[in-house]
This record gives structure tokens, sequence and C-alpha cells, in this order.
């Protein structure tokens, strides 16, 4: 499983192309039919829904898709060489075995290296227009040397034309080079939702032995300070959760960050409020510390107090971002 993402790479060079044969596109055809319908069917069968994260659907959307055009191309009448449509295939029944065992970023990895052998079945027009889109939106991302040997085959020297072969393996080495930085990105995205998930975990385990911590020496309701009753404790809990649910309800939020979209949206909304209660604990340990409570238990402005302490779950937004 390591090595998974090595496989990407193995697009270095064109597919061997005395490997074409009916059988074979026959063979291709036929699995790439059974890989699309399998896509959807065990995927959603295996995988608990826990772990369907915005991420993991588009992956899983992506993998079918592309099972069916796969399946399209090596039915048409023109396709010559079938090599590249059988590496293609390899690729994607990997991919969804990663995504089965919930490896998500390196599932979109096969199938990227997977779309990036299709361009050795592509003609000269669809290999010269992908390395023009290439140059127009992602020069960005791609080395100096790349670049201008894109630039190169776009331009005829006097009447005679780059090699075919030569215009596809650049075309294939910038797209691989475009592929890298958005895995570089995903990786990154997908470390710190997880992240964020173990802070959230701890959070809720701090606020649950808090909780047990005060319970163990619960003193009367009307003993004062607002933490030092179990009651008051919970209730301060709930204001700052409910602060938590109103800033997720207000219509000028920012947008939501993309590493979001590793994360279950259960999961998530779960996150903001264990932050917006734990704020809220925090908020008003600060208030009644020095031995004077400045907000008594039985004042409504303790819990306005959490209740806007909650509006700190946006500092979810804030570290995904980072």
């Amino acid at each position: 499983m390591a090595t998974s993402h090595d496989r990407s790479d193995i697009d270095a060079s064109a597919p061997d192309s005395g490997t074409d044969t009916e059988g074979l596109v026959a063979r291709i055809s036929d699995a790439g039919r059974r890989a699309a319908r399998a896509t959807s069917r065990a995927v959603r069968g295996r995988r608990s829904q826990w772990a369907r994260t915005p991420a993991y659907d588009l992956v899983q959307a992506e993998l079918t898709e592309f099972s069916y055009e796969l399946d399209a191309r090596v039915g048409r009448h023109d396709v010559v060489d079938a090599a590249w449509a059988g590496s293609a295939l390899r690729m994607v029944e990997e991919a969804q075995g990663l995504l089965l065992q919930g490896d998500i970023v390196e599932a979109g990895a096969l199938l990227r290296a997977a779309r990036r052998q299709t361009i050795y079945g592509d003609d000269r027009d669809a290999v010269t227009a992908a390395g023009e889109r290439l140059l127009e939106t992602c020069t960005d991302d791609l080395s100096a040397s790349t670049a201008d040997r894109l630039r190169l085959l776009q331009r005829p020297r006097g009447e005679r034309l780059p090699r075919l072969a030569t215009v596809r393996a650049s075309v294939v080495e910038a797209t691989r080079e475009v592929d890298e930085r958005a895995l570089a990105l995903d990786r990154g995205r997908r470390a710190s939702a997880r992240r964020l998930d173990r802070i959230a975990l701890a959070l809720a385990a701090l606020l649950v032995l808090t909780m047990l911590g005060v319970s163990s020496v619960n003193p009367p309701a009307g003993s004062g300070q607002a933490l030092r009753n179990l009651g008051n404790l919970a209730a301060v809990i709930t204001a700052g959760a409910l602060g938590a649910a109103v800033s997720l309800m207000l219509p000028w939020r920012p947008h939501a960050p993309p590493a979001t979209e590793f994360l279950h949206a259960t999961s998530l909304l779960l996150i903001r409020l264990a932050v917006g209660a734990t704020a809220a604990v925090v908020v008003l340990i600060v208030l009644q510390s020095g031995g004077q409570g400045i907000v008594e238990a039985d004042e409504p402005l303790a819990y306005a107090w959490a209740l806007g302490a909650g509006f700190a779950e946006r500092l979810v937004d804030r570290r995904l971002a980072d």
C-alpha cells in the first residue's frame, strides 16, 4: 500500500504497441463494464456510511465515469493500439481496491495515472489541444523545461511536425507534473482533516473528564460560580454548542476550505460543536478565575458569554485552511 503512489509514475514511457489483439480489446471492454458496475455496488455495500466523505464520493463517481469512458474508447473502430487501455484498466482496478480500503488520495492518484495512459490512445489533434490547455491553465504547476517543451511542440518546425510519440510523451509528462501538484495538496488536506479529528476527540474527552470531576464534588446549585456545579457546567457546554450551531446558520460564513471534503458531514458538525463547547468552558473559567466570580451561575450573562464563545467554531475553518 505504501508504494501505491509510486505506481502512478509507470506512464513515463508509452505502452508497448505489439499487444493489440481482438482478444485484448474484448477483455478490456468486458472488464471495463464490470469495473463500472462494481465501483458503485461494492463500494456502497462494503464501506460504512461514516467513511463516505465528499472526497470519497467524488473519487467513486470519477472511477465509475472513467470505467465507462474506457469501455467506450476500446470499443471504437478507430482504436489501433489497445495496450494503453490494458494499463489503464489495471490502474482502475487497483484504485477501486484502494478506495474500498478507504485510501481516497492514493485511489485518486491511480485514477489520474490511468487518465494519463489514455493520452497514448489520442490522435495528434487531441494531444495538441491537451498541451495547449495545460499551457493556458496550468503554467504555474509546470517546470520551466516542461513548459518550454510544450511550447515547442505547438510550433511547427518548417513543414515538419514533431513525431506523434514525442508529442504524447511531452503532454504526459506535463500532465504528471500537474497531477503531482494536486496530489500534494490533497495529501496535505487529508493530513489536516485527520489532525483536526484527533483534536476534536481530545476536546470531547476533556469535556467528559471535566464533568466527571465536577460531579465528584458536586456542590449545591446555589453555591455560586457556574463551573462548580454539574448542572451549571452542563448548561455552559450546551450554550457553547448552541452558539456554534447559530454560527453555522449565519449567512455570511466564509466558504468552507477544501480540506473539509475529507471529513464526513456529521463528523465535521461534531467537531464544530466540540470546539464551541470547549471555548465556552474556557471563557467561563477565565471569568471565574482569581477567586472573584465575575459571572454568577444564575445570571443570564454567564450563558450569554458561553453562547458567544461558541462562535469559536470558526477556528475550524481557519485551521483547515492553514
